[in-house]
This record gives C-alpha cells, sequence and structure tokens, in this order.
C-alpha cells in the first residue's frame, strides 16, 4: 500500500483512538462488533505507515513490536483481547494519541481480520517467537564500526522512561545517578490538576545505529522480560534501546545525558565515589530484587570475605557489584578475583559513572579515576561502558582516549534539562541568608529542597538562621562524622524532620530524591560543569523545579584563594580551575542571553533553539523573562583610558623590575570609584571622573567586562592573616584596545537591579475531582514514607514520585489498572498493595470512568495457572475472588534470597 503523509496518518489515528476510547467506556455487547471494527481500522493505518517513518513517531518503537507481533500471531490463528489484555505485554502501553486525556494508556487490541476471534495475551508465554526476524537480525560485520559525538538536533517528542537490566554475569558498576523520571512540565505553584505538559526532548537519532534498534537479538526475549515485570516499565528512553543492546552484545559504550535524563542503572560493575551513591543504588536493585553489593571502607573483615567467596563460586549470586575506583586501584584482592572471573567468562562488563573524573579537563578530575584505563590492560575484551551527564566536547574526547575504549557506540542527548528554570538574583553578602528564607518560604515552604554553600561555616549558618525561621534545615559537610552525616541525609531523603539541607558541594552525588523542588547556591560554583551537576539534582521527578544562583563577585575572590592555596593541584590543574571560574563568572554577567543557551553552547550545544524559554513561561529564565532594558554603546574611548591608567599607575603583584614609584595596588572597586569621581577614592588623578556619566551599577559591570575579557586580569595577593585580596593590572588583551585595532561594545542599562521579579500565576479553580486527586497522592506520600519506615526503605523506591501522582490520577483500586502504571509491578503490589488498595478504595467513585475494570470482581490467576486460562478467560467470571497476592505487608527482608544475599559456601 501506498504511503500516506504522516501528518494525515496521525490524525486519522488520532480520530479513531477517541473513537474506539468511547466505544469502549461505554462498555456494551452490541457496540463490540463496531469496536473491532474500529481496531481494524487502526491496525490498518499502523501498516500503511513505513517502517523509516514510524520510528520518526513518538511512540514507534512501540507500534513496530505492535505490528510484528500481530503478524506472527495471526499466522498462528491468534489476537489479542482488548478488554482482557495483560498490561504486562509489550504492546500493553501503546503510546496514546495527545487528544486523550485521559490517566491510562489505551490497551491496544489485535483482531483477526477473517473472523475477528479474540484472545489473550501473557508476557509468561513470550519467547522467540514472538519476536519475528522482521526487526532484522544483528549485523555482525558492522559491530565493530564506531560512532561519532554527534550534536543534537531538536525535532523528536519521543520521551521514554528509563529501564536498566539486570546483568547475566558479575561486572563491576560505577556511581551513577538513577533518573527514572521522564521531564516534565506543570506549574510550580499550582496544585496538580491534570497530568504534567510534557516537553519536547531535543534528540538525535544516529543512523549508525540503526542496527542497534531492534528486537532480533538473542538476548531480546530475556530483555523485555526483564524490562516489563522485573522494572514495570512499558517504553524505552531515547538511545535506551540501542545502549541497552550495544552493552549486551560486548561493545564499548560512551553514554551522555543530562542529569535527571536516565543515567539508568548500571548492567554490571561500578565504580562508586560516595558512600550515600551505594547505599542510595543498592537499595534501589534489592527492592527490585536485584542481587547487588559492594566492596566498601564500611565492610568488615568477614562481610568482604564472604563477598569474595560468592565471586568465587560456579554461579555466583552477586550481579553487580559495587566499587570505588580507588578500591580498584589500591586493592590486589579484587584484581585477583576479577581476573578469576574474567578467566571463567563471568565478567560481563565495566560501567564507569561520572567519567568525566577520568580527564585532566574535568572539572572534578580524580587520578584514581585515570587509573582505569588498567582494566581494559589486564581484562581485554571486557567492555566498557562510560556514563557521564557533564561533559564538554573536549572532555568527551579525553574520556574516549583515557579509557582506551575500542571503537564506541556513542550515544548523546540535549544537555536542555525542560523542567528546570534557571534565575540568577544579586547576592547580599551578609543578607543571604534572609533572601534565601524570603524565597523559600514564599514559593516552597513544605518542598524539599537544598542550599548550597562555599565554606563548612557557611553551612551551619546557613542552617541555623533557616531553623531560626521555622524552617526544617540541617547541615551536611565533610567536618560532621558519617553518622551523623547518614541520620541528616535519611531525615532530609525521607522528609522525616529535615525539609533543607544544607551542603558544601560535595553533597548529592549519586543521590536520588526524585522530589528536590529547589536548588538554591548561596554563593558561587566553581564550575559551569559544576553548577549543571548540582542544580540538576532539581526536579528529577519532572515536575518545574527551581535553581537559584545569589551571585556577587566577592565571592569570585574567595574561590581564587582556595584554588590557589590548593597544595595537591599542580599548575595545569591550578590553570584548569581558574578559566572554568572564569567561566562561571562570564554566565552570571551575562544578563542578556538566555541561561539555557549559554549553559548548552558550553557544552557544544550550539544549534538550541533560542526561544524554547519563551515559548514555555513557567520555565522562562531571569535573562528571557525581562524586558529588553539593555542598549549597545561602543566604549572604546572610555576603555582606552581605563587601560592606559592601569598600566601606569597599577603595579603587578609580585612585579621586582620597571617599577616606579607612582606605581601602586588597586583592587576592582578602588577602580570603579576612581572611573566614577567618588570623593573616596583612593587616587584623584588621571582618569579620576570621566565615568561620572555612569551608574554605579553599569560601572562594576564595565570593569568585569574588561576582566572577562582579559584586558585587565586580576593578581591575587595573600595576606599574612591568609586574606586573599585581588590587584588589578593590564592584561593580554589591553594592547589591541588602547592601539585602537579591537574594539569594545557594552549593554548599558539604567537599571541598577539585574533581576525582574516575575510573579507565578496561582490557578485556584481546582474542580472537585481534581482536588481529590491532590488529596489522594498526599496520603499515598505519606503511606509510602510509613511503609518505608517499616522495610527500611527510601519511601520514594518504593513508587517514585511520577508512579504515585499517575496512581493519584487514576485513583483506581483494581489491580489490573495499575499495572498498566510505569513502575508497578506484581512484586510491588505483593509487597505493598493491600494497603495502598485500600487507600485507594476510599477514592473508588472519584476514579476515572475510562479507568474501571470490566468486572473489577475478577480473580487475578496465580502464576501456577494455565496460559489457556487467561485474563479474560470466561473461565474466572464471577469468581469474586480477592487478588491473592494482596498481603499486608510486613517488614520480611529475608523472604526473598537476594534482598539480602547469602554468601555462605553452601
Amino acid at each position: 500500500m501506498a504511503s500516506l503523509p504522516q501528518n494525515n496518518l496521525q490524525e486519522q489515528l488520532a480520530r479513531h483512538c477517541n473513537t474506539a476510547q468511547s466505544k469502549l467506556s461505554l462498555a456494551k455487547p452490541k457496540k463490540e462488533e463496531e469496536l473491532f471494527s474500529i481496531m481494524q481500522t487502526i491496525c490498518k493505518l499502523v501498516d500503511c505507515i513505513p517502517e523509516h517513518e514510524l520510528i520518526g513517531l513518538s511512540c514507534g518503537t512501540e507500534l513496530l513490536l505492535h505490528r510484528a507481533l500481530r503478524y506472527v500471531h495471526l499466522k498462528m490463528r491468534r489476537s489479542f483481547s482488548d478488554l482482557f489484555f495483560s498490561p504486562k505485554s509489550p504492546a500493553a502501553d501503546v503510546k496514546r494519541c495527545s487528544s486523550i486525556t485521559m490517566g491510562t494508556t489505551p490497551r491496544a487490541a489485535y483482531t483477526d481480520p477473517k473472523d475477528g476471534f479474540v484472545d489473550d495475551f501473557d508476557i509468561d508465554d513470550f519467547d522467540e517467537m514472538d519476536i519475528p526476524d522482521y526487526f532484522g537480525e544483528p549485523q555482525i560485520s558492522s559491530m565493530g564500526s564506531s560512532t561519532a559525538v554527534a550534536k543534537p538536533v531538536y525535532s523528536s517528542t519521543q520521551r521514554l522512561p528509563a529501564t536498566p537490566v539486570s546483568a547475566p554475569k558479575p561486572t563491576i558498576i560505577s556511581p551513577g545517578y538513577y533518573n527514572p523520571s521522564p521531564s516534565q512540565f506543570d506549574d510550580d505553584l499550582t496544585p496538580l490538576t491534570n497530568y504534567p505538559l510534557r516537553l519536547a526532548e531535543p534528540t538525535y537519532r544516529n543512523p549508525a545505529h540503526d542496527r542497534l534498534r531492534g528486537f532480533g537479538f538473542p538476548h531480546s526475549q530475556e530483555m523485555m522480560k526483564v524490562f516489563h515485570k522485573r522494572f514495570g516499565l512499558h517504553q524505552f528512553r531515547f538511545n535506551q534501546l540501542e545502549a541497552i543492546n550495544a552493552t549486551v552484545l560486548r561493545e564499548d559504550a560512551f553514554i551522555l545525558m543530562p542529569t535527571g535524563g536516565s543515567l539508568i542503572y548500571a548492567l554490571s560493575v561500578d565504580q562508586v565515589v560516595v558512600k550515600s551513591l551505594i547505599v542510595d543504588q543498592i537499595q534501589k536493585l534489592t527492592t527490585l530484587d536485584i542481587p547487588a553489593t559492594s566492596l566498601s571502607g564500611s565492610k568488615s573483615e568477614g562481610e568482604a570475605s564472604s563477598i569474595y567467596q560468592q565471586m568465587s563460586k560456579k554461579d555466583p549470586i552477586i550481579k553487580l557489584l559495587y566499587v570505588t575506583p580507588e578500591k580498584v586501584s589500591a586493592s590486589n584482592r579484587l584484581i585477583s578475583a576479577l581476573q578469576n572471573l574474567f578467566e571463567r567468562n563471568l565478567l560481563a562488563r565495566f560501567v564507569i559513572d561520572e567519567a568525566h573524573c577520568v580527564s585532566q579537563w574535568g572539572h572534578d578530575f580524580r587520578p584514581d579515576y585515570k587509573k582505569l584505563h588498567e582494566l581494559r590492560q589486564k581484562f581485554p575484551g571486557v567492555p566498557i561502558m562510560a556514563l557521564t551527564a557533564t561533559a564538554t566536547p573536549r572532555v568527551q574526547k579525553d574520556i574516549l582516549n583515557q579509557l582506551q575504549m575500542s571503537k564506541p557506540q556513542v550515544f548523546t542527548m540535549s544537555f536542555n534539562r525542560t523542567n528546570l528554570k534557571y534565575v540568577v538574583l544579586p547576592k547580599k553578602p551578609r543578607n543571604v541568608a534572609d533572601d534565601c528564607i524570603t524565597w523559600i518560604k514564599k514559593h516552597y515552604p513544605r518542598d524539599s529542597g537544598i542550599v548550597y554553600c562555599l565554606s563548612r561555616s557557611d553551612c551551619d549558618s546557613m542552617a541555623e538562621s533557616l531553623q531560626t525561621a521555622g524552617l526544617q534545615a540541617l547541615s551536611y559537610h565533610a567536618g560532621i562524622n558519617d553518622g551523623d552525616r547518614e541520620y541528616v541525609q535519611t531525615k532530609w531523603i525521607n522528609q522525616d524532620g529535615c525539609q533543607v539541607i544544607c551542603a558544601t558541594i560535595a553533597f548529592g552525588m549519586g543521590i536520588d530524591k526524585p522530589d528536590v523542588r529547589y536548588v538554591i547556591h548561596a554563593s558561587l560554583p566553581k564550575s559551569v560543569e559544576g553548577y549543571y551537576q548540582e542544580s540538576g539534582r532539581a526536579g528529577r521527578d519532572g515536575e518545574v523545579s527551581h535553581c537559584i544562583l545569589f551571585y556577587s563577585y566577592s565571592d569570585v575572590v574567595r574561590l581564587k584563594r582556595l584554588i590557589m592555596l590548593d597544595k595537591e593541584g599542580n599548575k595545569h590543574a591550578k590553570t584548569t580551575h581558574f578559566n572554568n571560574l572564569h567561566s562561571m563568572v562570564n554566565f552570571c554577567e551575562n544578563l542578556l542571553e538566555c541561561r539555557r543557551v549559554q549553559l548548552l553552547a558550553y557544552f557544544g550545544e550550539i544549534k538550541f533553539n533560542a526561544s524554547f524559554c519563551k515559548d514555555h513561561p513557567k520555565v522562562i529564565c531571569d535573562n528571557c523573562a525581562r524586558p529588553n532594558q539593555y542598549k549597545v554603546r561602543n566604549v572604546s574611548e572610555d576603555a582606552q583610558k581605563i587601560l592606559r591608567f592601569v598600566q601606569d599607575t597599577c603595579e603587578k603583584v609580585g612585579a621586582r623590575f620597571g617599577r616606579t614609584g607612582q606605581q601602586t595596588r588597586l583592587t576592582l572597586n578602588m577602580l570603579v570609584d576612581i572611573f566614577l569621581g567618588s570623593k573616596t577614592a583612593k587616587v584623584q588623578t588621571g582618569m579620576f571622573g570621566i565615568g561620572a556619566a555612569y551608574s554605579k551599577h553599569n560601572a562594576d559591570r564595565l570593569f568585569k567586562k574588561l576582566v572577562l575579557d582579559n584586558a585587565l586580569v586580576e593578581d591575587l595577593y595573600i595576606t599574612n592573616h591568609g586574606q586573599a585580596v585581588a590587584y588589578i593590572s593590564a592584561g593580554p588583551k589591553a594592547v589591541n584596545i588602547m592601539s585602537g585595532h579591537a574594539q569594545v561594545e557594552f549593554y548599558e542599562t539604567e537599571s541598577a537591579s539585574s533581576i525582574m521579579k516575575n510573579k507565578a500565576s496561582v490557578t485556584t479553580n481546582m474542580s472537585e475531582r481534581d482536588a481529590m486527586s491532590q488529596k489522594c497522592l498526599q496520603e499515598l506520600t505519606d503511606l509510602c514514607k510509613k511503609l518505608g519506615k517499616v522495610f527500611g526503605i527510601h519511601y520514594f523506591n518504593i513508587f517514585s514520585t511520577v508512579t504515585l501522582k499517575k496512581i493519584a490520577k487514576t485513583m483506581s483500586s483494581e489491580a489490573e489498572v495499575l499495572l498498566q502504571i510505569d513502575g508497578v509491578t506484581e512484586d510491588k503490589l505483593e509487597k505493598y498493595g493491600a494497603e495502598v488498595i485500600e487507600l485507594l478504595q476510599k477514592y473508588s467513585k472519584w476514579q476515572a470512568p475510562g479507568d474501571r475494570g470490566n468486572g473489577g470482581n475478577k480473580s487475578w490467576p496465580s502464576k501456577g495457572q494455565s496460559a489457556g486460562r487467561g485474563r479474560g478467560s470466561p473461565a474466572d467470571a464471577g469468581s469474586g475472588r480477592r487478588p491473592g497476592f494482596m498481603a499486608i505487608p510486613t517488614p520480611q527482608t529475608n523472604r526473598r534470597p537476594f534482598l539480602k544475599p547469602n554468601y555462605s559456601n553452601s
């Protein structure tokens, strides 16, 4: 059949899906024939779409799988029921058309065009016959080819949830962020009335990855079972299927995704830097019944010996082992154990998270990370997966080179975090705590947040101020002992007496708390990479969240002092740190260009649509929200006078020759006073008063611009009391400006404030059902917190905030409806379902009509039931039996053998 225009096809699909949904909601027998006819029409429309166009659709992967499975089962004279379709099926979450606004995804029917016979399908029967050759076998000849780092373009609207796959062999993992929730969009100040608006994820599909995009691999059957049954997911995120296929096919892979963009569970052995990261990741895995453990300093000798004994067994229980780079570098015993696994072909892969730490050009270079290249030399042929969320193009190349990755498959995504709102506010150093208090109480008086401070004393002082103001705040830094740090972190993660955590930048690495509504930097970050990473700890559940930076140029001097006093850093490292700080100051001082554009350009993403902020007012940055109040002026003449004065008057710190008696040391503020003609100016000659027409605000900005342009340089001088003072001298670009070969353009404003405050509109017209949904969500969250205490896990590891919102939206207590929601599995309902369903039953009259099951009293078959007696079987109708797995949860943590693995020799 000839190809139809894609827009027409999508319109037809939307129309037929709407019609089918309305017929289904009627649930009358006389409508079934008409409904089946509509479903057949939808299937025919899907068949009309060529594969290359189908892949381009937001639900293309699911429709391809849907179509292929239908072809196979039609040959076997089978089809699938819509009314009783298993939510565990790979086709169960075929993405619905945007015009349908119900809370759960419709289930697509498979119909036989000849007789319309309907049956059911279960993932337990899913085998290689269900994944046909239609998807293509892996092209062995091309597996060795590498892919280049490609710049993203902005066209796709695909949004796919994260999904890790448990490895079949033990391996080594690195510290990673687990970001289960897709980017979503909602008003940050209004109650939940609808599902958050889903923004497009700017993405790039590399044609070289086409061979990795299918399901025709030997591991595909097991992968799909784990995907649906273990993780309760229905769709892959962008590039996720390809990355999983690449690593299981034993190819090297480099994955660059933004913080919060699904740096998924590592598929093998991990290198971790922070103890809290290890604990958090292992807890996530064990709640999913994936056997994982770690070898860290907190392990006793006996515990470590048990782990090594388990690794030496013929069939080790452990599937994922977390270690630190320092452990790999220093432990001969670990290397010996890995060598034993390698020789028995049981070492699946190495996964290195925070891979930017490998590069000396990165903002967080660590020598022990650089030594990880020895893994390639000692274990040739074992694939490496490198994960990072913050790497410039230069750092990306260095990572691949340092780790000696062999022809890696490179997977990239846009760095744009669509649900984050970036704002830079002027900082009043002595009143920054008061400003933080005012902002938090106005915007998020009851939500979780992080306030980053420069020093330990700043953290303690900030926490004390917040406590005095009535906010639940605690400090977290290296000066607190391990036990207290763990206590503070646990209270904050579970919102148990701690709402705000005041921390140094070390806090948060690997912490996967999804509902952090704001990240405040009370002092200047050391680098753009660091700022992006730290601010990215907000909004991992996809909700609109704020990233606030209080900026004062005085923080620059403090940070330069720390760099100068760093005894471990060599000259090259200090130069890198100074350059990184320079870029961060440039970001803050730029009051004209969109914050997103600046951030993404720093990471090499130069074609980002600059109108994004203005098109999405809920996350508009401060620069885009500000009216155009700047005018361009050519200030070359003033700049020349300033530079000549500095060259003639200012002494360069450390200079010993060519010094005249008239030379002195002047700071930036002193020069501004002289330029403005202040009565308190230290020098009242030369350029004194030539800038009298400038406002103080613009004069400050002009001198900082000259510093950022390297026309002036700041030389740091450390006094005998350890104080840092920055004196000004002429920079390398001064000659070009003074000679007239370079012009200086300056964006001048008459506003003394660099920030325009925007008042968010508050929606008050909530419907009664929306109000009940919001109440249900709060009760579900409270219930998960109680269950978390019972089971000794973080509450969001029971159900993520995104999953809870979808449950609250449906307000359905029926298991079949709940199992269609991402993150809800049979195992989780078995553990926690009784109290969750009991709570939801209170809201049954509010559930969406389309979410009401077709016979809520039907029983749920046990795992021993035959496939012929499926969920839609008449044999089950009217049994009225309560699902047998809905037992009241009790903290039986050893019920499953790998919740707490037994590493004995038995």
